[in-house]
């Protein structure tokens, strides 16, 4: 009887053994997956941290730029200043070598100064006196030596109106090129960072995922525990009453043992052994089940929405004939003599990729910030025709679009350059070496 006992009891553990085991080995698994995904997130944000820092330098480099612009547009207009004070010179000048060229002719009718002595020594030989002659040869000396004067002076303001011209071009040609490198610095930075950002934004995205994960398997480890615990508890609770079962049948069949004994004793002629009771069946414990209870207890994997953000979209080229100039015509001049100003937008103040996005946006045609995202999203143009744009490399530009314009003809193009501002401008010169190409919108 007793090693009966014993076998349900052993039968009833190992029962419980194979449901509790498998709980035990998930838990253990989950922690395994926990710490993988404690190691993903740890490396996610590490890259997140080195990106944030990366980032952080290139906005750093932007305001360092815009630094240098703020320099620049003081030079801009120290240099205006300076180009209206020699506009201002060389107006005077050039009144003054008019005046000497009236003066000049005044003084041939009446006696010719262009080099010729026969002209001077007939003034002189006409004289009607000797009184007459030597003050006719004083008049010529004087006259010879003034003339002489007024053609050197005038010789010397033709030259420094010239020199002066060709400082002005000289200036206005360098911040040109200033302004064009801040504009390829600008567009470069800011496509930095954008694809700093964008890679910020995917990594906080795979972290929310992998955090999401790990909640999804801690809610799994937390019901494989909890369904453990409850595993461990029934089989504690089985054994007992199983000892309970086994200790109350050993007193009953001692009890029935004893009765059995004293009957014999009465009755010795009995030769039937009735004190065997009939086998008890022990009543099994209730199966708990494997507790999953319809699966993890809910922490189902579900993957957040990406927070990437969705990139600027840049329009498609144009299948027609473009944007065209009697409607960009009337915009642009209406904006002649607003002056440059670097990162500008607005009627306050443009620079050139500015001037040529507002002018046509007023005319409902979008078209990118930039110089350069202006030109790799137009229409290529080996013919321009006006209402088209017009783009140039300067020196010192890195080899990408550095100024933007709107093409009026084979000779001339309008933008807001640093000198004067929004302007008409010609090809002839400077401008006409640095032509990269036309696009169309």
């Amino acid at each position: 009887m007793n090693k009966r006992l014993a076998t349900i009891a052993i039968i009833g553990s190992m029962t419980f053994s194979s449901v509790l085991l498998p709980a035990i080995a998930t838990a253990d698994t989950v922690d395994s997956k926990i710490e993988q995904q404690d190691n993903k997130i740890n490396t996610l944000k590490a890259n997140s941290s080195s990106t944030q820092a990366d980032l952080e330098a290139i906005e750093t480099s932007i305001a360092t730029n815009e630094t240098s612009a703020k320099e620049l547009l003081a030079e801009i207009k120290a240099a205006n200043n300076e180009m209206q004070q020699l506009d201002q010179e060389i107006g005077v000048l050039q009144t003054k070598i008019e005046q000497r060229n009236e003066q000049l002719q005044n003084q041939a009718r009446s006696v010719q100064v262009n080099g010729d002595s026969a002209n001077y020594v007939e003034f002189v030989i006409n004289a009607e006196s000797v009184t007459d002659i030597i003050g006719r040869i004083d008049v010529v000396s004087k006259l010879v030596t003034a003339n002489r004067d007024l053609v050197k002076e005038q010789v010397r303001d033709q030259e420094s109106v010239k020199t002066k011209k060709t400082e002005t071009e000289k200036k206005v040609n360098q911040q040109n090129t200033l302004a064009g490198q801040l504009e390829a610095t600008q567009a470069k930075l800011a496509s930095q960072k954008f694809e700093k950002e964008a890679v910020v934004a995917q990594l906080a995205s795979e972290t929310a995922t992998a955090e999401g994960e790990k909640a999804g398997f801690l809610a799994q480890k937390a019901e494989a525990e909890k369904q453990a615990a409850l595993l461990a508890t029934a089989k504690e609770e089985s054994a007992k009453a199983v000892q309970v079962a086994a200790a109350t049948k050993e007193t009953a069949t001692i009890a029935t043992n004893t009765a059995s004994n004293q009957n014999s004793a009465a009755d010795s002629s009995s030769s039937v052994d009735s004190s065997t009771p009939a086998p008890v069946n022990p009543t099994p414990a209730p199966n708990p089940g494997n507790g999953n209870n319809g699966g993890n207890g809910g922490g189902g994997n579900t993957t957040p929405p990406d927070p990437t953000p969705t990139p600027i979209p840049t329009p498609d080229p144009p299948s027609g004939g473009g944007t065209s100039w009697s409607n960009l015509q009337p915009i642009a001049e209406s904006l002649i003599g607003i002056p440059y100003q670097w990162g500008g937008t607005t009627t306050s103040g443009f620079d050139c990729s500015g001037f040529t996005q507002y002018v046509f946006a007023k005319a409902g045609v979008s078209i990118p910030r930039v110089a350069s995202a202006q030109y790799s999203a137009s229409q290529k143009v080996s013919n321009p025709r006006a209402g088209d744009l017009v783009f140039f490399s300067q020196p010192g530009s890195g080899g990408v679009i550095d100024h933007v314009g709107i093409y009026v003809n084979s000779s001339t193009f309008i933008g807001s350059q640093s000198t004067p501002g929004v302007a008409y401008a010609s090809y002839s010169g400077y401008w006409g070496a640095y032509i990269v190409g036309y696009g169309r919108y």
